[in-house]
């Protein structure tokens, strides 16, 4: 679960940073990265459809709920410790 939650974090992070970092966004694209990275709460939502349509087994529901939680809580400290850290000038 743990393998899965990193390679889902970095799997975002990465074109949020890249697009940030080209589009000129901020002084802090990796925050930027980090903030929109997360699997939101619209995940909730389709978990429940899907459950209640019995497309997704219930444990199955139950792991997408963790990830969403925990994906959630990383992103918002991961955020604080980027925003802590001295930005980085553009290239």
């Amino acid at each position: 679960m743990g393998l899965l939650l990193a390679v889902l974090i970095v799997a975002k992070l990465i074109p949020v940073y890249a697009l940030a970092r080209l589009a000129r966004i901020s002084a802090r694209p990796l925050q930027v990265g980090l903030g929109l990275g997360q699997i939101g709460e619209f995940s909730f939502v389709l978990a429940t459809i899907g459950l209640a349509h019995s497309v997704i087994p219930g444990e199955l529901y139950a792991a997408i709920l963790a990830s969403v939680v925990i994906t959630i809580a990383a992103s918002t400290l991961l955020v604080r410790v980027g925003h802590s850290r001295p930005a980085l000038r553009p290239a």
